[in-house]
């Protein structure tokens, strides 16, 4: 089935919880992945990740606001920001952390709204593990520092060297190992939302601070063409 009516909804649900927020998630993803087939990835394959993200969310939202997509394209109700500044109580103005990508659900009424935070794994960077399940990465999550008031979101893990095997298993490995302090509530397992992100896996984590669990997805997207699934 077509992306452009697989993820399809019913019109007008805010999409918070049930059914309608998997449809939202998986739609969110669909984005993703539309924007990332969009990107020269030769031309990022030694850019940051803020260039890398800045390319994906230009490519949403030309895939968003495209006028020759059909018109039961479900695309056109989102809206995506880059980089958005977070309501924190006690920080004002430029102290907000700011998110990486924020999908938001146009509607009349409350917005469903989904976060990402990208990290990439490049050539030479030390602990780029330890930086993708950090306090600055993952663990924004976990802290509720992002998507305080949501249930689940994503990771995004731009893959510049080696294969993106090894990085899942060095993900998953140090996660089972600081399964304490990234407060993991069920194990890593493969997440099976879209097609066209075929390395996407999911963990749950009770966020202690502010209670609840938290879904998180975590898409490895191939930045480098030689980074190939060995």
């Amino acid at each position: 089935m077509s992306v452009l009516s697989s993820a399809d909804g019913p019109n007008g649900h805010s999409g918070n919880s049930g059914p309608y927020r998997r449809i939202f998630v998986k739609q969110v993803h669909l984005l993703i992945a539309l924007g990332y087939a969009r990107i020269d990835l030769e031309s990022f394959r030694n850019a940051q990740e803020p260039a890398i993200t800045g390319e994906l969310v230009r490519q949403i939202r030309l895939v968003i606001e495209d006028r020759d997509s059909p018109s039961h394209f479900w695309a056109h109700r989102y809206a995506i920001h880059d980089d958005p500044p977070q309501n924190i109580p006690g920080l004002q103005g430029k102290k907000r952390p700011r998110v990486d990508i924020e999908m938001e659900r146009t509607q009349r009424g409350p917005h469903a709204r989904f976060q990402f935070e990208a990290k990439k794994f490049p050539v030479g960077r030390k602990d780029a593990v330890g930086e993708y399940i950090g306090e600055n990465g993952l663990g924004s999550f976990i802290s509720g520092r992002y998507a305080e008031t949501l249930d689940d979101a994503g990771m995004l893990a731009y893959v510049q060297s080696g294969s993106v095997t090894d990085w899942i298993e060095k993900v998953k490995t140090r996660l089972e190992k600081q399964r304490d302090s990234c407060e993991l509530d069920e194990e890593w397992a493969k997440a099976q939302i879209v097609e066209d992100i075929e390395n996407c896996y999911r963990t749950v984590h009770y966020r202690k601070r502010i209670g609840g669990r938290l879904v998180v997805y975590h898409s490895f997207l191939s930045i480098n063409k030689s980074s190939a699934v060995e």
